[in-house]
């Protein structure tokens, strides 16, 4: 099922145990368009301190209820490592958090090698979605927009979708751009940059977060721009 991380965000966190509290951040790597953190937020159980917490322990969200089911027990988090929940995130950090949870590195490689620590030191493909949130985006002939959510798969949690606002430059609403189309990213100066011009952008499908996206709307997108489509990869 597609979903709204931004609507994610609003959720509270199920451990094995009791409410653990909010999500308040997710963190994806901008190389596989992969979530792989939620950043916890813990309210005045553990004095407000943030945790990560992988992806790969999360069940499929209630929407009803609005909370998101987590295979880790209370004791587990309240003894974490400590971490700096801002990306960049060291690979380091995450290779102890691992080791902590017994959880299985997405990685391939385990501790860096001897000559790879610097390298090693910080993973610079780790975002935080509420910073990216609100980047101008850019097509390849001139501004459109900015990114106003993010569209992924609960699957396995890889992003399909940018949301991007388009009423700033013309009437409209919002509307999906796969990040297969994404050029990439300047992150010194906030901005997407995309590889369609600005003229395909304003007549594509307009996006309804009040609908679900749905395999319809998808192929409705991907037969107006003239994209392979990934499911049939």
């Amino acid at each position: 099922m597609l979903r709204s991380l931004k609507n994610l965000a609003r959720y509270t966190i199920q451990s094995t145990d009791a409410e653990v509290g909010g999500v308040k951040d997710l963190l994806f790597d901008d190389a596989s368009w992969k979530v792989r953190y939620v950043v916890a937020g813990t309210g005045s159980w553990l004095s407000g301190r943030r945790v990560l917490l992988s992806m790969a322990v999360f069940g499929e969200p209630h929407a009803r209820d609005r909370l998101f089911p987590a295979e880790v027990s209370n004791s587990e988090i309240a003894s974490s490592p400590s971490l700096d929940t801002d990306p960049p995130v060291s690979r380091q950090q995450e290779i102890d958090l691992h080791e902590h949870y017994r959880w299985l590195p997405y990685w391939r490689s385990a501790r860096p090698k001897e000559g790879e620590a610097e390298a090693a030191r910080r993973d610079p493909h780790l975002r935080a979605m509420r910073k990216v949130l609100g980047y101008r985006v850019h097509a390849s002939d001139g501004e459109i927009g900015h990114v106003d959510d993010f569209i992924a798969d609960d699957e396995d949690w890889t992003i399909r979708y940018l949301v991007v606002d388009t009423t700033n430059h013309w009437p409209g609403g919002e509307v999906l751009i796969s990040p297969d189309w994404c050029e990439g990213f300047d992150w010194t100066s906030r901005k997407a940059i995309l590889t369609v011009p600005r003229h395909k952008v304003k007549d594509s499908p307009e996006f309804r977060p009040d609908q679900p996206v749905n395999r319809e709307v998808e192929e409705r997108l991907y037969d107006y721009y003239g994209r392979p489509r990934y499911w049939a990869k």
